[in-house]
């Protein structure tokens, strides 16, 4: 049952270093990846699995495929391994950061908890999630701040416009993993309350969906 997945990791491993490909700010979350990797390398030393160890070792560099042909890319481009969007687009105030941190949360327009408000359920969840599952919850923690955090540093030059809450888009699903826990875990006693809520929810948006309208 473990060959499928072995099997998967190298075009794994590839298509994740891709993924400043799509935007520069998916680098920090390659790098969460790779520790994430480390980590589990680790593990299967730990659990004296050295032959996967080595394997995995070995396909795991592939992550860098990506990151160091857009670096070279940019700098035959652009002159600088950082392209177009250079650090100078991004915020250096921790006032201002902890406001877009905030915003992207709890803003009336931007805020994923207003628009989703879904994703409180995974917020409710996250206590025993974190009891429960301590390594899965700091790996997740991380990709998380590395997917939100990018974009509550940005300076936002060409305004706010567009699709509600898009600048969380990227990090919000992950609030899922909490909530998909808390499902199959506490299905008995979670399970009456899970159309009321989506009810309500849907509800809810209903009656926002002008402001996104508009």
């Amino acid at each position: 049952r473990e060959q499928g997945p072995a099997r998967a990791r190298p075009l794994f491993w590839l298509l994740t270093g891709l993924l400043p490909w799509l935007n520069a700010k998916f680098a920090p979350a390659v790098i969460v990846f790779a520790f994430g990797g480390g980590c589990f390398i680790w593990r299967l030393v730990a659990a004296g699995r050295r032959s996967e160890a080595r394997a995995a070792a070995w396909e795991m560099p592939l992550i860098a495929v990506g990151p160091v042909l857009l670096a070279a890319c940019n700098l035959w481009m652009y002159g600088t391994v950082f392209g177009v969007r250079r650090l100078a687009e991004m915020t250096r105030s921790p006032a201002r950061v902890s406001m877009m941190f905030l915003g992207l949360h709890l803003d009336q327009s931007q805020g994923m908890f207003l628009c989703q408000p879904l994703l409180l359920a995974g917020v409710t969840a996250l206590v025993p999630f974190v009891r429960q599952r301590p390594r899965v919850a700091l790996f997740c923690g991380a990709l998380y701040l590395s997917l939100i955090v990018p974009n509550s540093m940005q300076l936002a030059r060409y305004g706010l416009g567009g699709p509600a809450d898009r600048f969380a888009w990227s990090a919000m699903w992950l609030w899922i993993v909490p909530l998909g826990f808390a499902l199959a875990s506490y299905k008995s006693s979670v399970e009456r309350f899970v159309r009321p809520a989506v009810l309500v929810a849907v509800l809810y948006q209903v009656a926002i969906a002008p402001r996104w309208i508009e």
